[in-house]
């Protein structure tokens, strides 16, 4: 599923991240699962929390294609 992700940045400020995930699923060839994991498309980088969210909103508004669902993780940096 293609979603938004906002995180904040190892380097300061805040991330806005377009991208989609991709689940667990077993290897087909081996015994074992692939790795979920988050698939970035497009990454831009803003000093504020407010300035990332406005912008996810901005593209949401713009184009149907980038309506997708809004996940934000912050983390000790």
């Amino acid at each position: 599923m293609t979603m938004w992700k906002i995180r904040n940045s190892a380097h300061g400020g805040y991330v806005a991240e377009l991208g989609f995930c991709v689940e667990s699923t077993p290897c087909g060839f081996k015994p074992g699962n692939y790795m979920p994991a988050f698939i970035r498309s497009e990454s831009y980088s803003f000093d504020t929390l407010a300035k990332a969210r406005r912008y996810v909103q901005r593209k949401q508004k713009e184009s149907a294609c980038y309506n997708h669902p809004v996940v934000e993780e912050f983390y000790n940096v």
